[in-house]
């Protein structure tokens, strides 16, 4: 068995400054090794169905993303946080592609150099494209 989250379920979290108190039910055998991740970042494994866990520094107060996880015995200090899905399906990553760069414009004047990153000011409004709240090189060098 390598990570799953099959089989986890009931996870309840309290907070209890400056820990987090987490458990969890699950229907693997006893025995199994668990993670727990944090913010998307490893907090925590063992073979016990709950745990205590530092709230990450800044976070007291703030909505945190709580994912627990069965893994190999092997495995149980291997970072997964890739392989965590945002809560409903989302992502919380964009892909980047584009067709474009100096090989199309011998000049230089419509090069690419990098992407504005916009946001909407609240959940599901639209986005305000007036705001640039950060930028992203395109590419690097020359």
């Amino acid at each position: 068995m390598a990570f799953s989250q099959t089989g986890i379920s009931d996870v309840r979290v309290i907070a209890e400054s400056p820990d987090l108190f987490v458990a969890w039910s699950s229907t693997l055998v006893s025995g199994t090794v668990y993670q727990v991740y944090v913010a998307r970042r490893l907090a925590w494994y063992g073979r016990s169905l709950r745990c205590h866990v530092p709230i990450p520094s800044g976070m007291i107060g703030s909505n945190l993303w709580i994912e627990v996880c069965s893994v190999d015995a092997s495995e149980s200090t291997t970072d997964f946080s890739t392989s965590l899905i945002a809560p409903g399906g989302r992502t919380e990553r964009a892909q980047l592609s584009w067709s474009g760069g100096t090989y199309l414009d011998p000049t230089g004047q419509d090069d690419i150099y990098a992407f504005g990153i916009f946001q909407s000011p609240s959940a599901g409004a639209p986005v305000d494209l007036s705001t640039v709240i950060d930028t992203v090189v395109a590419y690097t060098g020359g």
